[in-house]
Formats: structure tokens, sequence, C-alpha cells
């Protein structure tokens, strides 16, 4: 824990750039560790000890009373005509003790489910990348000027090395208000009909950008609380002190950022300004980007230039260093907890049926056969808690994803096919590894000792 949480802090201060950020051994996070260790081991323990202090000294020394045996469903003429003996065996076993397996299905299930969740980060990511980067901002280069320039920039901007395409828009600062609500910043005006900036509707799909109103996204519409329709009081925080009502005519998904969009001859109508532009999307030429960019940087008027390559390869990159690392620690941590889990029960069947086990050995069953009695319950409860798994991943990730709903930035929810393929690969494989131990020691039972054991 200490080990983890050492490395935890650091990768966190490297992500958010903390000026410093240290790792406590606070008393109290150890106190309520412990407590929480002792209370599950108490309480998985209790119902054995209570059963063992209430047992009478005469009872104890005597050999255990035979299992309580009832008919059942599997004790039908069909199901005895028709299903094999074997899996018939491995079934009642199973019902015989229902609460310790369902305790281990729910263990190896909440494995899975714990796998699913930190596999499922990775695929929300590449989502959210998917739709910011090649779906709604496709642009190769965004040029900001560092003042207001007339609309024929652009045409300055379609002479330089590499340039295919130029779009322009205006952000104007100002603070949107709804009642009490307010939030403080820019509406970006552009063309209608743009084709490096494309607007997405909640539904994913490309929306035109409205007449006469505010696009907005759905956090700003949740901030804001406003539907379609309603109106938005519009203070401009710059030199013109100006307000106006403004109507939302459409809202839009966005994962990034707080995004406000509007025509942007509304916009200038509305601010009193002329045809004017703040910044560019241009569409370039792979092999001149170079170029381009070192002109940019000598020309006065240009305060910024954003590489949109650039950006993504940034963002996969530090992103990757902590997904990889949360990803790693959870699976490490699921696979322990199914091996354990599934060990531990084939361990305890083996101690209780071992006499059995071996009785079949001497009547002339091979070792697969007896193994597989044994190790078929194993299977049965692994089967049975990978879809188990599947339906736990699904609320683990609704719950994580619903606490990474901030102002900078929204993960989707998404759960691709494959998350669930190798979450259930990876729990059955702990499984199958922890089986073959257990199946070494049924091949290693000394059928004499076993036997003669009372117990």
């Amino acid at each position: 824990g200490v080990l983890l949480g050492r490395g935890l802090t650091v990768l966190y201060g490297n992500f958010f750039h903390y000026p410093f950020l240290v790792f406590l051994n606070s008393p109290s996070i150890f106190a309520i560790a412990t407590a929480a260790g002792l209370i599950a081991a108490w309480a998985g323990a209790l119902q054995s000890v209570w059963k063992t202090v209430n047992l009478s000294p005469a009872v104890a020394m005597s050999p255990p009373a035979p299992p309580r045996y009832r008919k059942s469903l599997l004790s039908s003429d069909w199901l005895a005509q028709h299903v094999p003996q074997a899996v018939n065996m491995v079934l009642r076993q199973t019902l015989r003790f229902p609460v310790r397996a369902g305790l281990t299905v729910l263990g190896i299930g909440s494995a899975g489910g714990l796998l699913i969740m930190s596999l499922s980060t990775n695929d929300a990511v590449e989502f959210m990348i998917d739709i910011t980067f090649f779906r709604t901002f496709r642009q190769d280069v965004t040029v900001t000027f560092n003042e207001m320039r007339p609309e024929r920039v652009a045409l300055e901007l379609r002479r330089l090395p590499g340039v295919m395409r130029v779009e322009a828009y205006r952000d104007v600062d100002v603070t949107l208000r709804n009642g009490h609500r307010r939030k403080r910043m820019s509406i970006q005006g552009i063309d209608r009909g743009t084709d490096l900036q494309n607007m997405l509707g909640l539904d994913l799909q490309r929306a035109e950008l409205p007449a006469g109103g505010l696009a907005v996204t759905e956090k700003v519409a949740e901030i804001l609380n406003v539907r379609l329709g309603d109106r938005v009081q519009v203070d401009m925080t710059g030199l013109k002190r100006r307000s106006f009502a403004v109507p939302v005519r459409r809202i839009l998904q966005g994962y990034v950022g707080l995004q406000v969009f509007m025509p942007r001859d509304d916009l200038n109508r509305l601010t009193g300004d002329p045809a004017v532009v703040t910044s560019a999307d241009l569409a370039v030429d792979a092999h001149h980007l170079d170029a381009l960019y070192r002109e940019l940087k000598d020309t006065p008027s240009v305060s910024a230039v954003m590489l949109m390559r650039a950006s993504l390869a940034m963002f996969r990159k530090t992103l990757a260093q902590n997904i990889n690392m949360m990803m790693t620690v959870f699976i490490t941590l699921a696979t322990i907890i199914t091996f354990g889990v599934v060990y531990n029960s084939a361990r305890i069947q083996l101690s209780e049926r071992g006499r059995e086990l071996a009785s079949l050995r001497v009547l002339g069953f091979t070792r697969a056969e007896v193994s597989r009695l044994l190790l078929g319950e194993i299977a049965l409860l692994t089967l049975l808690a990978i879809p188990l798994g599947c339906g736990l991943g699904y609320l683990f990730t609704w719950y994580l994803i619903s606490g990474f709903d901030t102002e900078l930035y929204r993960v989707p929810f998404v759960i691709e096919r494959n998350t669930y393929i190798f979450a259930s690969l990876i729990v059955a494989g702990a499984a199958i590894v922890s089986a073959l131990l257990v199946r070494r020691r049924i091949d290693r039972l000394d059928l004499i000792q076993v036997l003669k054991t009372r117990e």
C-alpha cells in the first residue's frame, strides 16, 4: 500500500504539474485499512467460529455426521438419464453449499468487474480522442492573432505554403447569465457550413449551426440550467459593456472544455463590430507543415500557433502513462483476487472431499476423472461468475465515470466488446492456473493415508 501510494503520488504530481505533492503516512489511513481487513476476516470466519465454540466435547470427538441429503430437481429421472453422472455430482455438490458457492461466484465476479472498470478507461479515452480530434476539431493548425483582424486575413493565410483550406472565426469574452447562475467564458463566432470545426449533436451526428441563437455544449447547458428555447443573458466583458439576450437554439456534445457557438455575422451584429476575426483553422499539406510553422512563428500579428497533431501526441503520451499504470495495478489486483478465491475454494473442497476422492481412485477412477469432479465445480462457478462480473463491471464503470464530469473534461461511458472478452479471459486464466495447482495435489494423494484418516 505504501509503495503504491508513493507511486500514485508521483504520477499525479507529474500529470497535474503540482509545485509539490507529498505522500503522507497518515495513521488514520492505516487504521481504516486495518479495520476494514479485520472486519472482513472476522465476518468471514464468524459462522465457523460460532459453530465451533457451541460444539459440545462429546459431539466434537465423534465422527462427523454425514451430509443431509434431500430430493431436488437434480433427483429427477430425466436428468439421471440425460445428464452425465459426473455433471450431476458436480451440480449436487454446488447446491449442497449454496452460500459458499455464492460467495465464490461473487468474489470472482467482483475481480472481473474490477478488470472491466480499469480496461474501459482506455475505451473511453480512445472514444473521446476520436470524437474530439477526428470528428469535431479536424484542422491541422489553429492560428490565434494578437488582436482583431479584418476578414481578408483569411486570404493572406491561404497564400502560405501548404495551406489548402482556411476557416476564420472570432472569440468574444462574455459572461452568460440565467437567473442566479452565471459563467464567464467566450462565444466563438463561426461561419455556417464550416468543415474543419464539425459540431456534433447529442446523438453524435453532424449538427448545423442555428441562425439567430446560441449552440452550447451539454455541460454549459447543465451549468446554466437552460434548455432549448431558453433565453440567456450575454454580458460582454471587454471594453464594450454591451448586454443582450440570446435564445439557445441547439445543444451539442463536447467532452473537452466548455464551448458556445454562434454565427459570426450574428455575433458581429450584436457586438456592433465590422466583419473581424481573431483566429483561424487551417487544413495543411503534411509535407509543408514545418515550413508553415516557421513562417507563422515569424509573423508579428500571430500570437499563438497550435498544431493539432502535436496536441494529440501530447494528449496520448500524458494519458498513456497514467492509464497504463492504473491498468497494471487493477489487473494485478484482480488476478490476485481471482487466483486467491478459486485456489482457496478448491483447497477447501479438496480437504473436505479427500476421503471421497481417494475412495474413487481405489475403486478404479483415473486421476483425470477424479479431477473433473473437483475442478468441474470450480469451472461451473467461474462460468457463473463471468456474466456477473460483466454486470458488476458495467456498474463500477458507470460509478467511476460519473466522478469524471468536470468543466475541464467529461469522460464518456464506453465499454467495448473486446474489454468484456479480455477481462473474461484474464479471470478464466487465473482460475485455470489455480485449478492446475490443486490438480497437482490431487495427483499426489496418498490413497492409503487418506483412507486411514478419519477427518
